[in-house]
């Protein structure tokens, strides 16, 4: 929270569940000239609502950042999300990097394309097959509508589709 108010001059709220390393951190931000900008709250991260976070940061085990992921993947499509020193599992970052000798991971949530989606080819004949393909993955925002298999897909426990399937045709799910 300090460093991004800092350095870009963001808007961020740091969440602490140690009310020791909260007041230091409200030092630390007082002391780096950015209390207005970094709000560092004792809480909860688990139940704070961050979805209007548009980079969220992690510094959690492996077992916690499993457990935020849902909401993680509820948040917008195109939301940053960066863990310092450990992974998400089955979710493969769509960047690592090593900084200052230290591994850094970069998501970036997905847009979902749950649902069912109906491709219909014209001009094949009256012979041609109706191809259905069902979509339960999501779709990177960088993935272009020609190609959208190569995007990254979201992890498998997000691929489940939810709720009554739809009928699209030629368009996202709604």
């Amino acid at each position: 929270a300090i460093a991004a108010a800092k350095k870009f001059g963001a808007r961020s709220l740091g969440v602490e569940y140690n009310p020791d390393m909260v007041a230091l951190a409200q030092r630390n931000a007082q002391a780096a000239g950015v209390l207005g900008k970094a709000q560092i709250v004792q809480g909860d991260i688990f139940v704070t609502d961050f979805t209007q976070a548009t980079v969220l940061t992690l510094y959690l085990l492996p077992s916690l950042n499993m457990k935020l992921r849902p909401q993680i993947l509820a948040m917008r499509p195109g939301t940053r999300v960066v863990a310092h020193a450990f992974n998400m599992e089955d979710w493969e970052p769509d960047e690592t990097s090593d900084v200052d000798g230290r591994r850094v991971y970069l998501w970036i949530v997905p847009a979902s394309a749950a649902g069912r989606w109906t491709l219909e080819l014209s001009g094949a004949g009256a012979s041609a097959p109706t191809w259905i393909i069902t979509a339960c993955a999501a779709i990177s925002p960088g993935a272009s509508a020609a190609a959208p298999w190569k995007a990254r897909s979201a992890p498998t426990a997000a691929r489940k589709a939810t709720g009554p399937p739809q009928e699209n045709r030629g368009r996202a799910p709604a």
